[in-house]
């Protein structure tokens, strides 16, 4: 399904160019498009009715997407010959991979609570444990609650059996008194949860292996397996007293597991036909041919991965960047101490991502990240924090002409020391420079107040910064990469 959504999203961008390169200055639209109101079709092409193609056949065409629009955009440059830039932003390659480590909402559900499901949960409250289930509903996780069982103690043993295919599941309930058990299950598929006092569970030797009890006379505490009340499911009602069955689908898969990972390599094979990873190299190194046309793929390209992003994960803009050839994990670079792009990227800890592991702090001793591209010289929003920043900017690809004589490259700018998807837009950073100035205004300084409204005059504003260089960058077809002064306070003349 996403494979085919990414295919499918690609194609309609693809069929957007051909019908832009029909706007050829004679073509008229086909059905009344009369702006203007004398009685004549507009030419196609022209939105403002002033006579003249505002986009058409001889159109440069670039292309800019941020998050899906990142993932999108990388792959239509990589297989359409118009498209003479492009600026993924926040996107990234390893489809599979952003399916196991994104914390985007609907991601998640779509991917790990599929594969993991179906799940129970044991919850103590007011004297019992409520236990529900936690399945994928639509673009979200829904819970439904399913039951009571006795207050549980920290090791009492929890049984879940798939009564149709006759796999189980086990847990231990936690010193919190919460357990969470899961089990293979088709949809409809009928379920009992057994739970027993103490530390009971063990598993059999034979496949596929199964959870049982250690000792068949186990005292058992309690179970459920039927409805105990009307539950609501999108759009079936199972009705009380009726079988406890699974209200999803799913494989039954352990978090961190050998099974968990096999299936996501599994998945990856599937997704290859629809991922950005597997033609990005044609961008630049490796131009994809349509003999029928007589064109060629080629693409001036900017990958840009903000730091610390767990949207779409930074480790996907980092594997995107290798599949375009602008990450050399080769040569070395003499301004990094002899260490690669590559390598870079990994004694900084970009491409983990993960700020609360603390391979980095501020002097406030705060999980961060490390600034390793320094657009802002080291004086923005975060200077009085004292964020950790690499001594030479990286900006991987960059320092030469890519093979179409342009410039291409990857880049992991720095949007806030926590991590961001995306970065701020224009004016936001001026906000805070703002409030950090009043913060150190004493209570009732109006005067103070007053004056901490042009605090941010002279500082590096991301938004502003990136907005002016792309719009450099796209305007110059790819031809330009020069770092302007005047970019980070949008005060260039053009």
């Amino acid at each position: 399904h996403t494979r085919d959504v990414v295919r499918q999203c690609v194609l309609d961008h693809m069929a957007l160019i051909r019908l832009i390169r029909s706007f050829d200055g004679m073509r008229r639209w086909d059905k009344e498009f009369d702006l203007d109101g004398d009685g004549v079709s507009e030419l196609a092409g022209d939105f403002n009715a002033d006579g003249e193609v505002d986009i058409g056949a001889q159109s440069p065409i670039s292309i800019l997407g941020a998050s899906l629009g990142g993932i999108i955009s990388a792959e239509v440059a990589s297989l359409e010959p118009e498209v003479s830039v492009a600026i993924p932003i926040s996107g990234g390659g390893g489809l599979g991979d952003i399916g196991l480590r994104s914390l985007q909402g609907g991601v998640r559900e779509a991917v790990i609570l599929r594969v993991m499901g179906q799940i129970i949960i044991g919850e103590p409250k007011e004297g019992s444990t409520r236990v529900y289930g936690l399945m994928p509903e639509l673009n979200d996780d829904g819970r439904r609650d399913l039951g009571r069982l006795p207050l549980l103690n920290p090791y009492d043993s929890v049984i879940l059996e798939n009564l149709d295919n006759g796999q189980t599941g086990c847990a231990y309930v936690q010193e919190d008194g919460s357990f969470r058990v899961n089990v293979e299950t088709d949809l409809n598929d009928r379920l009992r949860l057994r739970a027993y006092q103490g530390p009971q569970l063990m598993w059999t030797d034979d496949e596929p292996k199964q959870c049982v009890l250690r000792h068949p006379d186990a005292i058992k505490l309690g179970g459920i397996n039927q409805f105990l009340e009307d539950v609501e499911f999108l759009g079936h009602t199972y009705e009380k007293g009726s079988p406890l069955v699974a209200l999803s689908e799913g494989f039954g898969e352990h978090r961190a597991s050998p099974g968990l990972r096999r299936f996501l390599g599994l998945g990856q094979l599937v997704l290859d036909g629809g991922d950005p990873a597997s033609y990005a190299r044609h961008l630049l190194d490796e131009p994809l041919r349509y003999p029928l046309l007589n064109q060629e793929t080629g693409s001036h390209v900017l990958i840009v991965t903000t730091m610390g992003d767990m949207n779409v994960p930074a480790s996907a803009g980092a594997t995107l960047g290798r599949s375009a050839g602008l990450i050399d994990f080769l040569t070395p670079l003499p301004e990094q101490g002899g260490r690669t792009a590559n390598q870079v990227l990994l004694d900084s800890y970009t491409i983990e991502a993960v700020h609360s592991l603390k391979r980095h702090t501020d002097k406030h001793g705060e999980g961060v990240h490390q600034d390793i591209e320094l657009f802002s010289e080291g004086d923005d929003v975060w200077t009085s924090r004292d964020v950790p920043r690499l001594s030479a900017p990286l900006r991987s690809g960059l320092s030469q002409t890519d093979p179409l004589g342009g410039y291409s490259g990857a880049i992991f700018p720095y949007s806030s020391p926590e991590g961001q998807h995306g970065f701020n837009f224009p004016g936001v950073d001026q906000d805070i420079y703002i409030r950090q100035c009043r913060a150190e205004c004493s209570d009732g300084d109006e005067a103070c107040q007053s004056e901490c409204d042009l605090a941010y005059e002279g500082r590096f504003d991301v938004g502003l910064f990136f907005f002016n260089l792309f719009g450099d960058y796209m305007r110059s077809d790819g031809k330009q990469w020069e770092i302007k002064a005047c970019y980070r306070t949008n005060t260039c003349e053009n």
